[in-house]
């Protein structure tokens, strides 16, 4: 999938009708990713983890195969009907590391990282190795979205062998919540902890995708880059996606969410300084990988949050509602982004993520600050019970 993302976008550009399309494709693989996810919940009661995501991989598998034959037939319309069917494969993939905590209730940002770790593989045989079969078959870029359906078809294997543990794990908030009434989404997300997670889950993405999407097109059309200094640059950023997991799940556990959040809106503000600074390979490098980074620490610490606001009984639908929303904000910043570069030029794209990433840490900064508020009122009670007494 890494390797299908990175070049759907240079797949587009010669079949899309005109420029701002450019970018339809990988918005409607966000767009199905966000249904994919609102379906989850019933997926996984009829047919259980290991069914429903088996049913992912056939998705992927189908999706890839669709893309191929876009590529043989320079179809726009097929390569749109594929993006919608990765989407859904994608839905499932993410959904993975909600999986990987029936695992490990005990630590749910431990579990959380070894499922993102695993991404290492993908950034490095994605746009690494899966790139250099752009010319396997005739057609332009079909090798890579058949291989790409290989390993959907190695990842049904794998999944195949995986025994999950009961559902009746709990997740987050500790077994004797199993006895109490699921609550409502609405009453679930009067919790700002709650609120906060899912913010920054969605940041992760919409940020992401408005400086990522356009990068490989503004490289070649604008700046003169080649197709192989862009599969670099998306390997480096799509590596740093995932490499920094293990280190971050520890932060998590040692400083919590919340503070690990705020640092990933910190390395948005690196990011859109270095692609300002610059258009040479190196600024793109450097600010791709800095984005990547930026995403981990957003997403891992955004997950952990929500993760500890809900009961295993509530815990299918808050990731639903969580998932859908994220992929829906994440598709239209997609969509839009080129229009946006087009319209306001790169640079200034750059100052616009960097406002988005001010009002994200101002969100993420609420709770601290109730905490805090909370706190010295409690203080100063304890202080004032004696002398009344």
């Amino acid at each position: 999938m890494t390797s299908a993302l990175s070049t759907i976008s240079l797949v587009a550009g010669p079949l899309a009708p005109e420029t701002a399309l450019q970018t339809l494709p990988l918005a409607l693989v966000f767009y199905f990713q966000g249904l994919g996810n609102a379906l989850m919940p019933r997926e996984v009661r009829t047919l259980g983890r290991r069914g429903a995501y088996l049913v992912g991989t056939c998705f992927g598998v189908l999706g890839n195969v669709v893309i191929a034959l876009a590529c043989w037939s320079q179809s726009f319309v097929l390569l749109c009907l594929g993006a919608c069917l990765e989407g859904c494969a994608m839905a499932h993939a993410q959904n993975y590391r909600f999986g990987a905590v029936l695992f490990l209730p005990s630590n749910p940002p431990k579990a959380i990282s070894y499922v993102l770790f695993g991404g290492c593989i993908g950034a490095l045989f994605g746009p690494g190795v899966l790139a250099r079969a752009r010319n396997l078959l005739p057609p332009d870029f079909a090798g890579i979205y058949a291989l790409c359906a290989l390993c959907h078809c190695v990842g049904a294997l794998l999944l195949s062998r995986i025994q999950f543990p009961p559902e009746g794990v709990q997740q987050g908030v500790g077994a004797q919540a199993a006895q109490v009434p699921p609550r409502s989404l609405k009453d679930i997300y009067r919790n700002p902890r709650c609120c906060v997670g899912t913010v920054a889950v969605a940041a992760a993405y919409t940020i992401m995708m408005l400086v990522m999407a356009p990068t490989p097109i503004v490289m070649r059309m604008d700046y003169g880059h080649s197709y192989d200094a862009a599969t670099l640059v998306m390997m480096g950023h799509t590596f740093l996606m995932y490499v920094p997991s293990p280190v971050t799940g520890k932060l998590i556990s040692r400083f919590g969410a919340l503070p690990v959040a705020l640092g990933g809106c910190v390395m948005i503000v690196v990011t859109c300084a270095t692609l300002w600074s610059g258009t040479s390979l190196g600024f793109f490098i450097a600010g791709l990988v800095f984005l990547g980074v930026a995403w981990n620490l957003l997403f891992m610490a955004g997950t952990a949050q929500l993760v500890s606001c809900y009961t295993k009984a509530e815990g299918p639908k808050v990731q639903a509602f969580s998932d859908g929303l994220c992929f829906l904000l994440s598709g239209t910043s997609s969509l839009l982004s080129m229009t946006v570069v087009r319209g306001i030029g790169w640079q200034i794209t750059q100052l616009l993520a960097i406002c988005f990433s001010v009002v994200t840490a101002a969100i993420i900064v609420t709770p601290l600050a109730l905490d805090a508020v909370s706190s010295r009122a409690q203080g100063r009670l304890v202080k004032e019970v004696p002398s009344i007494a």
